[in-house]
């Protein structure tokens, strides 16, 4: 069992297993220094606060998904860029990204990020703002 399968465990168990189910799999879709990254990213979203481990689930969620279309990392990054002052843009970015792979049309994902960065630029702390644009 990885540090973070351990460190999820003892924050929520369901996500730890939901962790060790995808993890197995994710490791056939992308590198072992890439699935490093990607363990590090989910705890950070995990730990990042209130409910954490929330925004954590839905990435590991959308995890084998976003591997096939090379973005896995991307989007973890950016996500956990969100979670600093809650964790609910982290989710509502996520959302957005998961309607996007439905539509199989993560095309304007990069335009949606840079105005999302602009956002929380000019309005640093107003979490419910950010969460309201990724909607």
């Amino acid at each position: 069992m990885s540090d973070v399968e351990n460190q999820l465990r003892r924050l929520k168990p369901d996500v730890a297993d939901h962790y060790a189910r995808v993890a197995a799999n994710l490791g056939n879709e992308i590198s072992a220094d890439d699935l490093a990254e990607w363990s590090t990213i989910c705890w950070l979203l995990a730990d990042a606060g209130w409910h954490g481990w929330e925004t954590a689930n839905d990435y590991i969620g959308l995890s084998l998904a976003l591997a096939k279309q090379s973005n896995v990392l991307a989007v973890g990054r950016y996500c956990s860029s969100l979670v600093g002052v809650s964790f609910e843009p982290g989710r509502s970015y996520l959302r957005g990204v998961g309607g996007m792979l439905a539509a199989n049309d993560l095309r304007g994902l990069p335009e949606v990020e840079a105005t999302g960065t602009a956002i929380i630029e000019r309005f640093q702390h107003a979490s419910n703002m950010h969460s309201t644009f990724f909607r």
